[in-house]
């Protein structure tokens, strides 16, 4: 009895991970300069430090470029200004998180938070994805 309400738990907590996923707004890319002013990270935009106009437009386009490779074998693929996470389209499964130029990704499952790493709470709390892949 007890293994089987510990099996109806993890079942549960997965479920709640699972939706919460399915449900986060990944699309918040507005980012807030030093000098107050604000722009967005996207291909071929700018965004402004300290009052000066640097080009982001060959790092996201290089980033946005390797996390598209992976679309074919995700259910989705998000990208930061230095991370890409592929969910798998696994349930349970969780996700991969690669950096820009790098081949080996580290792994995320879904788990309790408490049997989390450190490094999979720190992209858990990561809210500036963007979605990728089109469907």
């Amino acid at each position: 009895c007890k293994m089987i309400k510990n099996i109806i738990i993890f079942i549960l907590i997965v479920l709640l991970f699972w939706t919460i996923a399915l449900k986060k707004d990944p699309v918040d890319t507005e980012i807030i300069g030093i000098g107050g002013e604000s722009s967005e990270i996207m291909e071929g935009t700018t965004e402004i430090i300290n009052g000066t106009v640097e080009q982001t437009e060959n790092i996201v386009s290089e980033i946005v470029k390797q996390a598209k490779t992976y679309c074919s074998e995700a259910s989705t693929v998000y990208v930061t200004e230095e991370t890409i996470k592929v969910v798998s389209s696994i349930p349970g499964a969780g996700s991969a998180y690669y950096s820009l130029g790098e081949n080996t990704p580290f792994n995320c499952p879904v788990v309790a938070p408490s049997s989390m790493t450190e490094e999979c709470k720190a992209m858990m709390a990561e809210t500036n994805w963007t979605e990728v892949c089109e469907e």
